[in-house]
């Protein structure tokens, strides 16, 4: 087995004006941007895949696509409200569906997150604006990891640094 040392991937600026700088504060990094939401630590999504020796990229490195994505999040403000295909839904576009696992790195005092919708919500013919009502807001702490299943109704709070 061969270990490579990869360089991250960032998302910053305007592609995560939600981000901050709290991956520089915590862990050192070198973010271009004081509004920096993600570095894809080992990446093989196309366009913002991490580099390895030489510059080549985890694809090349591996020799073929890997469905793979590991990165650390600083979410200063809140992001969007999200569900995740499961690969039945998604091979009807030949794609493969997303499933997510969270560690919770940091997170300051009354830090929540969206973690499914309360309990009897249903969704079906609900007006976009009646969703907020329904989602299950859970306080989270350095240490906790959630399970993001496929079709889980999701969204990171502020103030929340995660894995």
């Amino acid at each position: 087995m061969i270990a490579y040392k990869m360089t991250p991937c960032y998302r910053a600026g305007e592609q995560t004006p939600w981000g901050g700088d709290r991956l520089k504060a915590l862990y050192g990094k070198q973010i271009p941007d004081p509004r920096t939401g993600e570095s894809l630590e080992a990446s093989t999504l196309s366009g913002r895949e991490s580099t390895g020796p030489g510059g080549m990229t985890l694809t090349q490195i591996a020799g073929g696509e890997l469905p793979l994505m590991l990165k650390l999040l600083d979410a200063r403000e809140t992001l969007s409200v999200q569900v995740h295909p499961d690969d039945a839904y998604a091979s009807r576009e030949g794609k493969l569906g997303k499933a997510e696992a969270w560690l919770i790195l940091d997170a300051e005092p009354g830090a929540q997150l969206v973690y499914g919708l309360l309990p009897g919500a249903d969704l079906a013919g609900l007006p976009p604006e009646a969703l907020e009502a329904r989602l299950r807001w859970v306080p989270v702490k350095a240490g906790d990891v959630l399970n993001i299943p496929p079709g889980m109704v999701h969204a990171i709070g502020p103030g929340i640094v995660l894995y």
